[in-house]
């Protein structure tokens, strides 16, 4: 019993590593959810509880650091989910393009998304600043990913040989 737990243990620390560094990245490249590459990764692995606890991690994160009201992580990464979830039915999941066309969809989402909430708050926003943004997502998160799967790649190799 002791060992199937070990390899348990190091996921949840290498995902507690990833957050710290994506909470990092967030705070040097402002409206790039640096999160997603990760939801994306754990979906591909087809693991539900790691990817529960990861949106669920993520998404709490996001509502407290958010200037939005409450929701509009929620409906991100629920978004994101059946994106991954509906899109692989017609595509290969571990496909860069496949990655590169979810990223697109959800750089177009964030707009939608962000105007819809602003609209509720009769928040401005800045339409230009918002489309720049919402495209740097959409370049930055199919780059990340690239990275980040090949680096879990090669940490379940070493895990699931031990």
């Amino acid at each position: 019993m002791r060992k199937s737990r070990h390899p348990l243990f190091k996921n949840i620390f290498w995902w507690l590593g990833y957050t710290v560094a994506a909470i990092w990245m967030q705070f040097t490249i402002a409206g790039v959810d640096f999160f997603m590459p990760a939801v994306i990764c754990s979906m591909q692995e087809e693991n539900p509880r790691q990817t529960f606890w990861l949106v669920t991690m993520f998404a709490l994160i996001q509502e407290g650091t958010g200037a939005i009201a409450f929701g509009s992580s929620t409906l991100w990464y629920c978004s994101a989910l059946l994106l991954m979830y509906y899109g692989r039915w017609m595509f290969d999941a571990n496909n860069f393009f496949f990655i590169v066309l979810v990223s697109c969809a959800l750089g177009v989402w964030n707009v939608g998304l962000t105007l819809l909430m602003a609209n509720l708050q009769s928040f401005q926003v800045n339409f230009q600043l918002l489309v720049a943004d919402s495209c740097l997502l959409a370049g930055i998160i199919p780059l990340v990913w690239l990275f980040l799967y090949s680096l879990r790649q090669g940490f379940l190799r070493n895990v699931n040989a031990t």
